[in-house]
């Protein structure tokens, strides 16, 4: 009865805060800042809440607005921020090129999956940039392709003949464990259950709500999960960081890097949670991506092919040894051999870039004048967002003909469509902000796709087996902040080449 009562009492305080803190960020709300003059014309919202359809019904929401305004460009509010759109050539220049446009304390507040590192402070925040630099660099990615290509052996070993494959697992559990091999600490890497484990968390962190954006100060349900999750990461990377103080265990990692020059362990498991989440989230659907695209497309399929065969058999020709099997010459490959002699692959990774990587680009303006949005005679206040669609671009079809056909052959010289404007192609960053880890990416989906062009033949199948007939689903392009998945569940059906 006293436990009952107790806990009656716990209930009621927590509910009596959750309430008051609520009231009092929707108080809140209702002071947000006002529109400053030349900002373009505000879209249609509700009070308080703004334009809820930028989350819920993105594109439509986009295309609606754009088509209503005589410059393409309008501003909206959602929740406690005014954010500015863009769109169009012009206007996209000003976003990737104005200084005064910060990407950092954007993404974080107007994504909110990734962990927030700058609430450790900007300056400790721009080390932990420089930080991942050093670890994607060449050098330090040359020293680890050993265990890249161990992982990437063993992972496809594990894969079934003629057993449907989800890709989207499958391969996203690869690209995961080489981030850990380049940007976290062996000790996951190498244990298969604790590896999947922590996937699923960094998985449950990537997921966010339109909801939790909106209400960014609540402590929301969704919110509280993924602090959870994070505490979880925290309290595995912390485990195994005492026992190797306690019993002076050392490793050739990143972890043992960071414990060398003196961070604290709450520091380095930030930083590793951080670098994994960025290394994987995009980079391990992508992965899939490319052998999906492949599978269905049987002429760059077979480009692909041979261009895998070529390098074997050049590389078998150099050692002398003929009786070694593909898997065992893509060992022999150098560092410089895995980045310039497969181009077909990278094209077929950019152009699955180009139609699967859905959402929007964020921006914060931290200087203390507006910045001009060109072509216009508009602004972004200070502290404003701004945003701009990434499907402006790459699915304009003035620029990419026929641009929801996947279609590698459109970066070649002659066509290079992508070079038709300037920030014509965005799926690496662009001008002030170019993607860090794009090294460490090609790196990681080269070697996946490669590797799986020389040991097997596949095809698509459904979760039964069945042939795949149908155009590959696209990713929901209307979703939050765009999905990175395909609509529909696809499989590889495969089977260990002769």
């Amino acid at each position: 009865m006293v436990a009952i009562t107790l806990f009656s009492g716990w209930l009621s305080s927590v509910a009596t805060l959750f309430v008051s803190t609520s009231l009092i960020y929707f108080l809140s709300l209702l002071r947000r800042a006002p529109w400053k003059h030349g900002a373009p014309k505000r879209a249609s919202g509700w009070p308080i809440v703004g334009s809820i359809d930028f989350y819920r019904c993105r594109q439509q929401f986009w295309r609606s607005e754009k088509n209503k305004s005589a410059s393409g460009q309008f501003s909206f509010s959602y929740g406690p921020f005014n954010i500015v759109a863009l769109s169009g050539h012009a206007a996209r220049e000003s976003f990737y090129a104005s200084r005064g446009l910060d990407l950092l304390p954007a993404f974080y507040k107007l994504y909110a999956a990734a962990p927030e590192i700058e609430f450790f402070g900007r300056d400790l925040a721009d080390t932990f940039l420089q930080t991942f630099k050093k670890f994607v660099q060449r050098d330090y990615l040359a020293a680890n392709l050993g265990n890249f290509v161990s992982d990437a052996s063993k992972s496809l070993a594990a894969i079934k003949p003629n057993v449907p494959m989800d890709p989207f697992e499958h391969v996203f559990l690869l690209i995961y464990q080489l981030s850990h091999r380049s940007l976290g600490c062996n000790d996951i890497a190498d244990d298969p259950k604790l590896l999947r484990y922590t996937m699923e968390i960094v998985r449950a962190i990537d997921w966010t709500s339109g909801f939790q954006i909106m209400f960014t100060g609540l402590p929301t349900i969704p919110r509280i999960k993924k602090y959870l999750a994070g505490l979880k990461l925290y309290r595995i990377m912390n485990k195994i960081l005492k026992e190797r103080q306690r019993t002076g265990r050392r490793d050739t990692d990143t972890m043992q890097v960071l414990m060398d020059q003196g961070y604290s362990n709450t520091l380095i498991s930030c930083f590793i949670v951080a670098g994994i989440f960025a290394a994987v989230t995009n980079t391990g659907n992508q992965a899939a991506w490319v052998l999906c695209h492949l599978a269905q497309n049987r002429d760059w399929y077979d480009r692909v092919r041979e261009e895998v065969d070529a390098v074997v058999a050049k590389q078998r020709q150099l050692t002398g040894d003929k009786d070694a099997t593909a898997l065992q010459i893509l060992q022999q490959l150098s560092m410089e051999s895995w980045e310039k002699d497969f181009p077909l692959v990278d094209l077929a990774l950019r152009e699955s870039i180009r139609l699967n990587m859905a959402g929007v680009s964020f921006r914060l303006n931290v200087a203390p004048e507006n910045v001009e949005i060109a072509g216009s005679k508009e602004i972004i206040p200070p502290r404003t967002y701004a945003v701009y669609d990434m499907d402006d671009i790459h699915l304009d079809a003035s620029i990419y003909a026929d641009p929801r056909k996947w279609d590698p052959s459109r970066y070649l010289p002659g066509r290079e469509e992508h070079k038709k404007q300037a920030h014509g192609y965005l799926g690496w960053g662009s001008g002030l902000h170019p993607c860090p880890g794009q090294r460490f990416a090609q790196l990681e989906v080269t070697l996946t796709t490669v590797m799986f062009m020389a040991n097997y033949d596949f095809q698509l199948c459904d979760k039964v087996g069945r042939q795949w007939t149908e155009p590959l689903p696209f990713v929901d392009h209307d979703g939050l902040l765009g999905t990175k998945r395909p609509k529909e569940l696809v499989h590889l059906k495969c089977v260990p080449r002769a």
